[in-house]
């Protein structure tokens, strides 16, 4: 019997090819593990240290951050968990396992919490990132449909089953309820993932996806289609003549290929930084008519700050004090949680225009420029 679990059916939509290096053929990488994972990791193991203290009956500790280990305590583990608001007082399971018989496909997982609320069991999944979906793309996803089925499985005899994602940075919570249509689109689901993956081990051909996840995905250095992709160059102009389709699927390719082209330079700079740093201060080194240094930014000016509020203030129609408290802070992780109260839609031109802007912040980078004139 097929098996899956969430992540395994998450991973088999965005890209057969990494897929099948992870379950099938056991490639052996090294993972890109990122910031946020490590923070997500020690999060994730402190709040399940506080759930069973909560079940063993223990008085809680005045914060969740008390809850991390030596090796966890890192400055954004600690902001995640001091800002955040957990209740456990519903809890009635911490990391609890599943196994589900769909027809003729099974799933598995594990869930990081489980409440009882009067008549309802709700499974809570903690996320530590700093994205938060659109409901919409939650509704469909097959961690929260197999989610409510592990919860029907698990407790029947509640009058109503649910799934909360908990986005702990911005303090959001999306909740999802189990309907007789998602208990059978997770039946549909999981039998199209077992054809699909019953097909490539048939034909021995797992096709890979090339989109802006290469640059995040472990199997990068071992999938030849992200080599190809790194390889090949812009492609040809599509004509101004060409179907709409044609042109969207045009510049689909080329921001894909422009997002996998700055994530190797992001990984060309952390090589050159590391030899620029051991060079005596702004000394440089040439090469092959390249100057490569280490530069300094300058820090925005006053003027600069106050447009910034201005701007802010306009895009997301909010007071100008309320904004300048923000981006006039010493700490930037206060802009970043202001930002996040945002609707999604406003939030996300006000994240595109921080960004814009993220040229100007203080700090070193590297700079590479060609020799001219002989120096």
């Amino acid at each position: 019997m097929a098996s899956f679990s969430p992540t395994s059916l998450q991973l088999l939509a965005q890209c057969e090819a990494a897929w099948a290096f992870r379950y099938v053929q056991r490639t052996s990488v090294v993972s890109q593990d990122s910031g946020e994972s490590v923070t997500g990791s020690a999060v994730h193991a402190a709040l399940e240290r506080a759930g069973r203290a909560r079940l063993a009956g223990e008085k809680g500790a005045a914060s969740l951050a008390a809850y991390l280990q030596a090796g966890e305590r890192t400055p954004e583990a600690l902001e995640v968990l001091e800002a955040c608001a957990v209740d456990l007082s519903r809890v009635v399971a911490v990391e609890q396992n599943f196994e589900l018989t769909l027809g003729a496909v099974s799933a598995r997982g594990r869930c990081d919490r489980v409440d009882w609320h009067r008549d309802r069991v709700r499974v809570v999944d903690y996320k530590s990132g700093r994205y938060v979906p659109s409901r919409e793309e939650l509704e469909t996803d097959s961690q929260t449909l197999i989610y409510l089925e592990a919860a029907f499985d698990g407790w029947p005899f509640a009058d109503a089953h649910e799934v909360e994602y908990h986005y702990l940075r911005a303090g959001v919570r999306l909740v999802f309820r189990r309907t007789p249509a998602r208990a059978e689109q997770v039946r549909v689901l999981v039998s199209a993932a077992a054809a699909q993956v019953a097909r490539g081990r048939v034909t021995g051909t797992w096709p890979a996806r090339v989109t802006s996840r290469c640059v995040r995905c472990d199997y990068r250095g071992v999938c030849a289609e992200y080599a190809r992709a790194l390889a090949g160059g812009l492609p040809a102009l599509v004509s101004g003549e060409a179907p709409t389709g044609a042109l969207a699927l045009a510049r689909s390719r080329v921001a894909t290929l422009a997002t996998l082209a700055e994530a190797r330079r992001r990984e060309y700079d952390t090589v050159l930084r590391a030899r620029l740093a051991r060079l005596p201060r702004g000394q440089a080194i040439t090469s092959d008519g390249l100057r490569a240094r280490l530069a300094t930014r300058g820090s925005p000016s006053y003027s600069d700050a106050c447009e910034l509020v201005r701007a802010l203030a306009s895009i997301a129609s909010r007071p100008a004090e309320e904004v300048a408290q923000a981006v006039l802070s010493v700490d930037l992780r206060q802009l970043d949680r202001w930002v996040a109260t945002l609707a999604v839609d406003v939030r996300e031109r006000a994240e595109r225009f921080l960004l814009e802007i993220d040229e100007g912040k203080a700090g070193q980078y590297v700079e590479v420029r060609e020799i001219k004139g002989g120096f």
